[in-house]
């Protein structure tokens, strides 16, 4: 019996898949064309229809049709495979179990239904409607986002939306359920934002409050099969292709500023929706672009939310930006007074320190207070940078933009990069990168991790899978004797083993990191956190070694022209490689 891989191959071809995102034109027995993963002027994107593979040689990556639908859309493979399977027309049997599937199905289908049940609304209520255009966005923009209306009734979806099952609407969040059974309507009176998924359909709601006592302000839908505000960014289905192109992704932190900001030209926009930024967030543009702008509000809770997206977005590799919105206006408001002005104000953001120490001082107007806060709040920020240049570069700039003494910012720095020091700076610092190795010899630190796991106060909670993973970690641990070594001509079984090319400072805060606290929840947090950042730090040394063999490969295909085929072919293999453990790192597995 075919799978349902092979049943959707034999329906479409690779050069099938790529057209609707890549223009394609012969060249020889293949395609060619611009990378859609990069900005480029010379085709270096080909597409190989009798292998079915594509590779690009700007970006690197390369697979087949399901795994350029994962790069290109931002899924999974299971996802590609229903989007693929859509297009192809082939029912699928090995994706779900048939209940779960077919649940999913229902509840799309009831929100669809709902949606265009809010937009009828909306059409009929011109005070709504007049709403909507007073704050700035025009009718173009309700069409594109299918913005609606839920009216002021417990009973108007529930009962227009009958022909669905009442557990349907109330596991789809349109509903809740009473104690005796009855359901009532989860939105009244409230201006409805579709919240869609990164392909385009819709999972859940925010509901902004229309009539003066309507509470909350926004109402969100609860987490559902197909709704997770934690991993949804709105408004990724229409930026997907911006931020590639722009290679840089604008986040705000509503739903208007983000239809505002797209009126004006900046589709490369993207919203949280009811929560702050997180990780899996930030996984879903990764694959897109490394630079990100901050947009937030010009008030306190704006640079709360700045500092604590920081955290998260620098460890990860991001080149973080934020915009200084003059006035003090939020985004929306700024773009409905001075539309023509908001490139200038994204054009002039600049790291995300540097605009912090500005706002902060325009806030503080105690000095000491002020310092206290680039001592406390902005020098830590700058030591989960990756490189050292990086950083030292900041703090310069720092001391021009504070008028602080680079002496005394460099002093404080080094402070705060010392192992087991200020480890708890920040709130959520059990997920943070830890500070930089810099003026440390890594050739004593390699073992850290495995000689943590053996100590007696964590040995006993550590199971199979993550005793598993540090055998693993070993084995990837590499021999580079320091300059130190070599000069002093050690031999080499005396040599200490040190990590190839990762930075090896995490490794001297899992014992602070990860330690148990005697609470039942929150060790339990605390060990899936410890399993994540092991397994990650695998994944890292696992795309370390690819990327050497690429490099590897590179060479050779280029010194043995002969071979050239075979060398592309392997760096083929590598990409894959490289794109299945990316895809297992973004999914936590």
């Amino acid at each position: 019996m075919k799978s349902d891989i092979d049943r959707i191959k034999e329906k479409l071809s690779i050069v099938d898949v790529v057209s609707p995102y890549v223009k394609l034109t012969h060249a020889g027995g293949s395609y060619k064309g611009l990378s859609p993963f990069a900005s480029e002027k010379s085709p270096s994107f080909f597409v190989s229809p009798d292998k079915g593979l594509y590779h690009c040689f700007s970006s690197g990556k390369g697979g087949d049709m399901f795994t350029f639908i994962q790069e290109i859309e931002g899924i999974d493979f299971r996802e590609s495979l229903v989007f693929l399977a859509e297009k192809a027309g082939v029912t699928l049997t090995n994706t779900r179990g048939n209940n779960e599937q077919g649940s999913i199905d229902i509840l799309r289908d009831a929100l669809e239904k709902s949606c265009q049940l809010f937009e009828e609304h909306l059409s009929s209520n011109e005070d709504v409607k007049k709403y909507i255009k007073d704050r700035g966005i025009t009718e173009a923009s309700t069409k594109l986002f299918r913005l609606g209306y839920a009216v002021d009734s417990f009973n108007s979806a529930t009962d227009s939306l009958k022909s669905f099952d009442k557990d349907v609407l109330v596991n789809s969040g349109l509903a809740r359920k009473k104690e005796n059974g009855h359901i009532y309507d989860y939105f009244r009176d409230r201006v409805m934002f579709p919240i869609f998924d990164a392909q385009g359909r819709i999972a859940g709601y925010s509901g902004r409050a229309y009539g003066p006592e309507t509470t909350p302000k926004y109402l969100n839908s609860p987490d559902t099969l197909i709704f997770d505000k934690s991993g949804i960014l709105y408004g990724l289905h229409l930026a997907k292709q911006a931020i590639r192109k722009f290679d840089c992704a604008i986040l705000v932190e509503g739903q208007v500023d983000l239809v505002m900001s797209h009126q004006v030209g900046f589709s490369n926009t993207v919203a949280v929706s009811g929560t702050g930024l997180t990780e899996r967030h930030l996984s879903s543009i990764k694959y897109l672009t490394s630079n990100l702008i901050f947009a937030f509000d010009a008030d306190k809770a704006g640079i709360n939310s700045a500092v604590r997206a920081a955290t998260k977005a620098i460890p990860m590799g991001f080149n973080v930006k934020m915009i200084d919105i003059p006035s003090g206006k939020d985004p929306a408001d700024y773009i409905h007074d001075h539309g023509s002005d908001w490139k200038k104000v994204i054009a002039a953001a600049e790291p995300v320190v540097l605009q912090l120490a500005k706002v902060v001082e325009r806030t503080i107007n105690n000095r000491e207070r002020f310092e206290k806060v680039i001592s406390q709040t902005l020098l830590p920020l700058i030591t989960l940078e990756q490189h050292e240049i990086t950083q030292d570069k900041l703090i310069n700039k720092l001391s021009r933009v504070t008028l602080v003494p680079v002496e005394i910012l460099k002093r404080d720095f080094a402070n705060l990069s010392r192992p087991h020091q200020n480890s708890n700076r920040f709130s959520s610092a059990q997920s943070l990168r830890p500070p930089s190795t810099a003026g440390r010899d890594l050739s004593t630190d390699a073992y850290s991790l495995i000689e943590w796991s053996e100590k007696e106060r964590v040995s006993q909670t550590l199971d199979d899978e993550e005793k598993k993973l540090l055998t693993q970690l070993k084995e990837h641990l590499v021999y580079h004797p320091t300059e130190e070594i070599v000069e002093k001509g050690v031999e080499e079984e005396s040599q200490e083993v040190v990590m190839s090319t990762i930075d090896t400072a995490g490794i001297f805060w899992l014992d602070t990191q990860f330690e148990l606290e005697g609470n039942q929840l929150k060790d339990r947090n605390i060990l899936r956190s410890r399993k994540r950042y092991i397994s990650d730090l695998l994944n890292r040394y696992q795309l370390d070694k690819l990327e050497k063999e690429r490099s590897q490969c590179m060479f050779d295909r280029r010194d043995n022209p002969d071979r050239a085929h075979e060398f592309l072919e392997r760096i083929m293999k590598i990409d894959q490689e490289r794109t299945a453990i990316l895809h297992k790192m973004r999914s936590g597995e």
